[in-house]
């Protein structure tokens, strides 16, 4: 017995090794990192996720916090982020790479991850289909089909979204968990798969959790050993062994999903759109799944790839041809790969499985479950059918499939000829060797040679061609930014030890438009800020940045790629990292920005106008008015705080001449004045802005702010800008918003409002102390953001505070001294424990009762 498991295990170990060896020569021939500059972190990788990594190295040598950052926008729960982007157990190998180094990490993680799915599936073959004492040819079949699943589109065209890829390799895991339930009515190993899948990512194991619902009926279905399985009341019996196996399974994951649920519930983007399951139409036709079975392809919307090699879709077609398969196998297989097309080709079916959520890029998120039934249909069909004399079945299949997938090509030209071409090559040969290996020479080696040649030439191809498709060349670039970046920060924090945010107008991947998707840096080198991207965005925030002009783009992001100064001092931004100048703002000598010929220089500017982080007022002297136009919005702000009307900005006259451009003239006040324009728009247009002949930045578009910035030529008394566009200019005229910052005005209520400041005693992730005395009528604002899991007391009283804005915390204070402290708590973290460890505890008496039920010793 022990012999069979080491062989077991071997074969799983040897997928493993083989998917290893293709990805090491693909990253060493490709010079991906650490052989080159090339690195398959690319898109939401490159824009986020390196930058959460670095986030998640500070957290584990203790810089950060995991429950609660202020890097994170303003500053928020960070539960979620972590469950979603970060919890993986693989991640906690980032303790071991620089933060200069992580597309290194990135590359590793993922030939890990496709490794450890080719070991995964194997060893689910292993124990669905009893492989330990099989033929030398259905072991062999058993490791190609694993090596073709760790290699398939979906883990490399998704590379980016590595997060997803612990689906792949625990998707397996689960279906054996069905199977061990169908079969033998145990569902301890299910609820323990489950249970680990969602602490791994959440968003991935609920697609996977959805499937199995699908997958017991099909087990149900093809079961064929055990008739007396499929009566009436042994099926109800293997449904309620199912829920209560999920359920507990999902309740053992609570110690993180629960708190992850109450993080989701502040944010909009947790939300389900029911009504799309309204709509009953297709995406696109089925038959673009079969242009999709090919090398390189590429999955859209209406457009679907599966592609996991040739071996995989000779198994497939042949479990439907072959005369030998009992008709009831033949439907039940004919129908899960029906559903499986269903699943990305019929709206509801395409909505549940994307989480009831519109999507709109990464298209097919849940691809890896079309590919999981493909293989199992194939190792299916090679394990219980697959016979010496059905060679010419397999070379018909191979050449009507050609045919077919030429003709397609020829009347809807959607893919490349060439890989076409190479695809047919692979199948017609894939067909030949198999056969020649399987049914005319099986005891000859070089028939086993010529196909493993064959398997591996085809494997190793459409894998480097998907690495190539989605892959970038900028870690040599990377390297350099990240020393630059760490230099900045750390001088600032050198210079001043006090509490304050950063801001900065240029990042790494700013374009030639100036704009940039790259908000997580705050998180990245663990400084406070006003920018952050991730998809759990606090929603009070996200309304409260907006009205002060950052304008929210896409749901999860604010356009913080200017420095609205007002705004900036009234958040507490301190310091700017700016490649230029802003009026008002003073140089720092001890600036030091790490020139690179590669990397744009970047210089760091004291803001003399930033407010403290706490600091007292007397709420209700002045009653704000609703402003939509920022600029008005912030004198409200200010005048709120100061118990009487200011006006910060003030409206500057314009002249507008519409044409093919739209130009506008501006009249520079005189006196001390930062200028900012903002441009309601009917709808996107894709447009520049260009301020006295010199590009300022694109407009109108996807990532682009409202408010921009003007700088002005004080030698001038007028200052133009044009907007432009390809487009139509779709503008809305008579609302433009041009407004001049009084530079004397603020700095006479920066110094008022500093000389209210509070003492903060402490200023931590997760502990705020504040010291300050007061009179009657006063309240303390505080620059953190007011959200579920702060306890706050003020002299050792637990209070309910109100809020600024129905954003920042407004703490009524007694006359006298205050002491107030302000403690985080992840909100139902112990209810979550609590729920995972009466979950455990379930799971082992189950676990104890099924290994102790009679007649069933067979796993």
């Amino acid at each position: 017995m022990k012999q069979h498991s080491q062989k077991h295990y071997a074969d799983c170990l040897i997928s493993s090794i083989i998917v290893l060896i293709i990805v090491g020569l693909i990253y060493i021939t490709g010079k991906y990192a650490p052989f080159g500059s090339n690195s398959l972190a690319t898109m939401d990788a490159n824009i986020q996720y390196l930058d959460l990594f670095a986030y998640f190295k500070d957290v584990l040598q203790g810089k950060n916090s995991l429950s609660y950052s202020f890097g994170k926008t303003l500053g928020g729960n960070n539960i979620a982020t972590y469950s979603y982007y970060l919890s993986s157990p693989l991640n906690f190998l980032v303790i071991f790479f620089s933060k200069d180094q992580l597309h290194v990490f990135f590359d590793l993680i993922l030939a890990l991850k496709l490794a450890i799915s080719a070991f995964t599936f194997n060893f689910y073959l292993k124990n669905r289909f009893s492989l330990i004492n099989s033929r030398e040819s259905h072991r062999l079949v058993s490791i190609l089909l694993s090596v073709s699943y760790g290699l398939s589109q979906y883990p490399l065209a998704q590379a980016s979204n590595i997060m997803w890829l612990d689906a792949v390799y625990m998707l397996p895991l689960i279906m054996l968990g069905i199977y061990k339930l169908t079969a033998y009515m145990k569902g301890t190993f299910l609820s323990v798969v489950v249970g680990l899948s969602i602490l791994f990512n959440w968003y991935t194991a609920g697609i996977s959790c959805l499937f199995t619902f699908i997958w017991l009926i099909f087990e149900i279905a093809i079961e064929s050993g055990q008739p007396s399985q499929r009566n009436a009341g042994n099926i109800i019996k293997i449904m309620l062994k199912y829920v209560i196996s999920m359920l507990l399974g999902v309740m053992l994951s609570f110690a993180l999903f629960l708190p992850t649920i109450a993080a989701l519930s502040g944010s909009s983007e947790g939300t389900l759109d029911l009504s799309m399951l309204t709509d009953i139409s297709f995406n696109g036709p089925l038959t673009s799944a079969i242009q999709g079975y090919s090398i390189g392809a590429k999955s859209a919307l209406g457009d679907l790839s599966l592609f996991c090699g040739s071996l995989v879709l000779i198994g497939c077609i042949s479990i439907l041809f072959d005369s030998s398969v009992s008709f009831r196998i033949r439907t039940s297989f004919f129908a899960v790969m029906l559903i499986n097309l269903m699943l990305f080709y019929w709206k509801p079916l395409y909505t549940i499985f994307s989480l009831f959520k519109v999507v709109k890029s990464y298209w097919y998120r849940h691809a890896y479950l079309g590919i999981f039934v493909l293989v199992f249909t194939a190792a299916y069909y090679y394990f219980n059918y697959a016979a010496s004399e059905k060679y010419s079945l397999y070379i018909k299949i191979s050449l009507a499939y050609s045919v077919l997938l030429l003709a397609l090509n020829h009347f809807n030209n959607a893919k490349s000829s060439q890989l076409i071409y190479e695809t047919v090559f692979f199948l017609i040969m894939t067909a030949v060797s198999y056969s020649i290996y399987i049914c005319l020479f099986p005891k000859k080696r070089t028939s086993l040679i010529l196909f493993l040649c064959i398997f591996l030439a085809e494997t190793f191809t459409a894998a480097k061609i998907q690495m190539k498709n989605y892959s970038v060349s900028d870690a040599a670039e990377y390297r350099q930014y990240v020393s630059q970046q760490q230099k900045l920060i750390e001088q600032i924090k050198n210079y001043d030890n006090s509490v304050y945010r950063i801001s900065q107008t240029f990042t790494r991947h700013t374009r030639d438009t100036n704009l940039t998707a790259n908000y997580n840096e705050a998180l990245a080198y663990n400084f406070m800020s006003v920018s952050g991207y991730t998809s759990t965005p606090d929603d009070t925030q996200k309304v409260f940045l907006s009205k002060l002009g950052y304008r929210r783009c896409g749901g999860s992001i604010h356009i913080v790629n200017t420095s609205i100064v007002g705004a900036d001092s009234l958040l507490g931004v301190k310091y700017i990292i700016s490649p230029y100048q802003i009026p008002g703002y003073e140089k720092l000598e001890t600036s030091a920005s790490g020139k690179n010929a590669d990397i744009v220089s970047r210089d760091i500017y004291y803001n003399p106008f930033a407010l403290p982080m706490a600091f007292k007022y007397t709420p209700g002297q002045y009653k704000a008015k609703k402003k939509k136009n920022p600029f008005l919005y912030q004198n409200e702000i200010y005048s709120k705080l100061l118990g009487h009307q200011v006006s910060l900005y003030i409206p500057v006259e314009y002249t507008c001449d519409k044409g093919d451009t739209v130009k506008y003239t501006l009249d520079i006040p005189q006196g001390n004045y930062v200028l900012y324009g903002n441009l309601p728009w009917k709808s996107e247009f894709n447009g520049n802005i260009s301020i006295n002949g010199e590009f300022k930045t694109a407009y109108a578009c996807w990532l682009s702010p409202s408010v921009f910035y003007i700088p002005v030529d004080p030698e001038n008394k007028t200052t133009e800008i044009e907007v432009s566009s390809d487009n139509k200019i779709r503008l809305k005229y008579g609302k433009e918003q041009f407004y001049a910052l009084d530079l004397d005005v603020m700095k006479e209520i920066a110094e008022l409002l500093n000389s209210k400041a509070a003492k903060i005693e402490s200023f931590s992730n997760s502990k705020v102390n504040i010291s300050v005395n007061a009179s009657e009528g006063e309240a303390l604002y505080v620059s953190v953001p007011k959200a579920p899991g702060w306890s706050i007391s003020i002299n050792g009283d637990t209070i309910n505070p109100s809020s600024f804005e129905k954003c920042m915390y407004s703490i009524k204070l007694s006359p006298g001294n205050n002491e107030i402290e302000m403690v985080y708590h992840v909100p139902h973290s112990r209810k979550g424990i609590i729920i995972s460890v009466l979950a455990l505890v379930l799971i082992m008496l189950n676990y104890y009762f099924e290994k102790k039920k009679k007649g069933v010793t067979h796993e």
